[in-house]
């Protein structure tokens, strides 16, 4: 099972980011970069001293090839490998294996490499973003069976170290490759102790020399470590607050993301469809994520592109929410008022997770949400809402008769709730009890993420109400039908179509939580357009 089509609204970066691009380790307007070709215009640049300096900066004794492209260089790389020993290319991680047009096999993990598939290798190709450790344990391994050892730097070069990154494993390699990221994007390729006559491009050879001198006059790996920590520390606190499970290993300049299992969904599904709504939020980011030359100059890049992440896992924690919620149509409409056309489309059943041991039912002229005793979970939601789209002006309110109310070890609470289709403005009145105080209750607003004006209630009746009014939204609650409202607080609304309804939420367990949702009242206009309404489900504990 797949999780849902997306349906959240999006809004693009001003241009594209890629953050697996190797180009990008400096730009041809880097200032540095500037200097450099501007103080040698007209210089004639020999391929040799490049192709020297090149290997020098990798360890490396012997020559550098460089060649048109760095796809050209990786194929050469195994080319030379077969005419040496007849075997097969194996790489441990997928850099290699997108330029070399040769066969390959291929390995995520040094755990998956035996000693037959070693032994049949002509050459093993490592990535030069892998640990240190498994770096030297499968370079030992390759060694010991004959095969010739290449390290790919075409994303690693001088972003986690000033040269070589095979260097903090103590690897030396027959062969190193680097691209094109030391000739910003130019076509360029090097390929390190392949003894062969250059044929690189004249201006990519210019382009090479000046940003070899600018990243030994400054070199970028500091910068895009602190940077690129400082990034994960923002896709961090994202995740913690949609709590969405996350990992990041790899080098700390050049991390990967990657998603654990969570909610019946395992972790590949969730970080195939993050890639989706990462890409519609205008960035790309395929394997370890690759700071690039903006980013680490412009803060206001770096931000943007952590809010892309933020507002690509908020869109994770709504589809993981749908993924895994019992959504039901068909019930029927049981308040005494309201208007035809809310009564003729009824209301709408939703428990998340599918499973827990929530009842959302008619009792009455009430809908009741009984919660069962026993464990919750992370978090236990449910009740329904109205599957009509309410537009401009609108004022919805509710009576609750608290019926059971015995909290666990958190907080429960009772909310009426407005929000957006997609989830990302969400506004509540609330009652609520805590599990240091669970027979007494307090109320309060829940706007945009923001609780405010709690203030402690007597009794287990009472009113919720909430307001959109022009650009203002205002939750309020009073006692008994004739008492005045009390505003419990604003915030600016959004000019979104709002859905409406009414929810039970706690988490870790409970001894029952059970309440009758009377006189449902909704005052403004209805969308001309409507969604389809859902069929009627069978409840998944059941059948």
């Amino acid at each position: 099972m797949g999780l849902p089509a997306p349906a959240l609204p999006r809004t693009a970066p001003d241009a594209p980011v890629d953050l697996a691009d190797h180009s990008q380790l400096l730009t041809l307007d880097d200032e540095a970069l500037r200097r450099e070709l501007v103080a040698r215009e007209g210089q004639h640049v020999e391929a040799p001293r490049i192709a020297a300096e090149v290997s020098a900066l990798l360890g490396i004794a012997r020559p550098a090839l460089l060649l048109h492209s760095t796809e050209a260089a990786a194929s050469r790389i195994a080319q030379a490998a077969h005419a040496r020993r007849s075997g097969a290319v194996l790489c441990v991680g997928d850099s290699f294996a997108r330029f070399a047009h040769v066969p390959l096999a291929s390995a995520a993990h040094i755990d998956a490499l035996d000693d037959a598939a070693l032994a049949a290798c002509s050459l093993v190709v490592l990535d030069g973003d892998l640990a240190a450790d498994t770096m030297a344990k499968v370079a030992a391994r390759a060694r010991a069976k004959g095969a010739w050892l290449c390290v790919d730097e075409t994303a690693t070069a001088f972003r986690i170290a000033n040269g070589a990154a095979c260097a903090r494993a103590a690897v030396t390699p027959d062969f190193a490759l680097l691209g094109a990221s030391l000739s910003c994007g130019l076509p360029f390729g090097a390929a390190i102790g392949v003894e062969e006559p250059s044929a690189a491009d004249p201006l990519s050879l210019r382009i090479v020399d000046a940003a070899l001198r600018a990243l030994k006059a400054a070199p970028v790996c500091d910068a895009t470590r602190a940077h690129v920590a400082q990034l994960r520390a923002q896709i961090e606190g994202h995740a913690n607050s949609q709590e969405i499970r996350i990992a990041f290993d790899g080098d700390a300049a050049m991390p990967r993301l990657s998603f654990l299992g969570q909610e019946d969904a395992p972790g590949e599904l969730i970080a195939q469809h993050f890639a989706h709504e990462l890409r519609l939020a205008g960035v790309h980011c395929s394997g370890p994520i690759l700071l690039t030359a903006s980013m680490r100059n412009d803060a206001h890049e770096r931000n943007r592109v952590a809010n892309a992440f933020g507002h690509a896992l908020v869109r994770i924690r709504a589809l993981l929410v749908e993924y895994n919620s019992h959504l039901s149509g068909g019930l029927p409409w049981p308040f005494a008022t309201g208007r035809d056309a809310l009564r003729s489309r009824g209301l709408t059943f939703y428990r998340y997770p599918r499973r827990g041991e929530v009842d959302v039912e008619p009792n009455g002229e009430a809908m009741r949400i009984a919660f069962g005793s026993g464990p919750l979970g992370p978090v236990t939601s449910s009740g329904f809402f109205v599957p009509t789209r309410l537009v401009g002006d609108v004022t919805l309110t509710i009576r609750y008769a608290l019926q059971k109310w015995n909290a666990g070890p958190d907080s429960a609470c009772l909310g009426l709730f407005f929000q957006n289709e997609a989830s990302t403005a969400r506004y509540y009145a609330q009652v609520i009890s805590t599990a240091d105080a669970p027979t007494a209750r307090s109320v309060a607003a829940g706007l945009a993420g923001n609780v405010m004006g709690r203030m402690p209630i007597d009794g287990d009746h009472g009113w919720l109400r909430l307001s959109r009014m022009g650009s203002t939204l205002t939750a309020s609650w009073r006692g008994a039908s004739d008492a005045p409202w009390t505003q419990l607080g604003q915030c600016e609304a959004t000019s979104d179509a709002l859905i409406a309804g009414c929810k039970i939420w706690s988490k870790v367990t409970t001894d029952g939580l059970v309440a009758d949702l009377y006189d449902l009242q909704i005052d403004g206009e209805l969308a001309k357009d409507q969604p389809e309404l859902l069929a009627a489900k069978v409840d998944p504990r059941r059948g």
